[in-house]
């Protein structure tokens, strides 16, 4: 599994960063950062099945290896789309 990070989505709560500091932080206007840019197993996937949970602003997903969608097509947000 991967983490996709939305920054236009993101609203800079920082529960991302508080709850798996290891896999995001913040910028200096309080959007989220991606940390993890590989694969993630174990530890590293519980805290980010957490952070997602706890994102305000639903700016994170999780999503298997292989799979190419964008984070607002896996929502199914086609508003977003050309």
């Amino acid at each position: 599994m991967r983490v996709n990070a939305d920054r236009d989505r993101c609203v800079g709560g920082g529960m991302c960063a508080l709850s798996a500091p290891s896999l995001f932080d913040q910028d200096e206007d309080g959007r989220v950062l991606l940390l993890a840019t590989g694969p993630l197993t174990g530890a590293e996937l519980e805290a980010a099945r957490e952070a997602v949970a706890l994102c305000p602003s639903g700016a994170l997903l999780l999503r298997d290896s292989g799979d190419d969608k964008t984070a607002d097509e896996q929502r199914g947000d086609t508003s977003a789309s050309p």
